[in-house]
This record gives C-alpha cells, sequence and structure tokens, in this order.
C-alpha cells in the first residue's frame, strides 16, 4: 500500500509539475504575443510621426485647416443673410399691416362722408 501511495504521490506530482509547465508555456507566449503587439504599436507611432513631418501630409493639414476656416465663414455669412432675410420679412409684414389699418381708416372716412353727402 505504501508502494501504491508512493506511485500516486509520484503521478499527482507529474500532473501538477505537467499542469505548471502547461500553464507557463501559455504565459510566456502571451507575454510574446503581447511584446509582439507592443512593437508594432511603436512602430506605427513612428510612422504615423514620420508621416505628419512630409511636407505633403503638412500641406494637406494647412489645406484642411483652410476649408474648415472657410466652411466657417460661409455658415457665418449664410446665418447673417438668413437674419437679414428674417428682418425684411418681418419689417414687409409690419408695413403691410400698417398700410391696411390705414386703408381701413380710410374706408371708414369715406364711408362716413358718403353717409353725410347723402344726408345733404
Amino acid at each position: 500500500e505504501v508502494e501504491k501511495a508512493r506511485e500516486r504521490a509520484s503521478s499527482l506530482a507529474e500532473n501538477l509539475r505537467r499542469r505548471v509547465d502547461e500553464c507557463e508555456e501559455r504565459k510566456l507566449r502571451e507575454i510574446e504575443k503581447a511584446a509582439a503587439a507592443t512593437e508594432r504599436a511603436h512602430k506605427l507611432q513612428r510612422e504615423v510621426a514620420r508621416y505628419r513631418t512630409e511636407p505633403i501630409v503638412r500641406r494637406f493639414q494647412a489645406l484642411q485647416d483652410r476649408l474648415h476656416s472657410i466652411e466657417d465663414v460661409q455658415k457665418a455669412r449664410e446665418d447673417s443673410l438668413q437674419q437679414m432675410v428674417e428682418k425684411e420679412h418681418n419689417r414687409l409684414i409690419e408695413e403691410r399691416e400698417r398700410f391696411e389699418r390705414q386703408l381701413a381708416a380710410k374706408d371708414a372716412n369715406i364711408r362716413r362722408y358718403r353717409g353725410e353727402l347723402d344726408t345733404l
């Protein structure tokens, strides 16, 4: 029985060693993957930094900035024009209403004068 217990203990120890080795191998593979990913990220960062210093990229960025400023100016002009149109529209409505009141007053005067003429 002691021999069987030793064999079982030896077998368990071997299984544990194998499982520990597998875990360590997986851990090493994950570390290698992470290191490779980090290296790729650094390489991409260097490429981006290099591209940013190239004249064509700087020119593109300058043109893009200029386009945005032109779009902003255009939007401001459109907003200003829209406000002017609304203001003129409101002014014309007020003028029409004023003329309608004047016309109504003149019509009332005409009716009153006709009534006075009819009585003469």
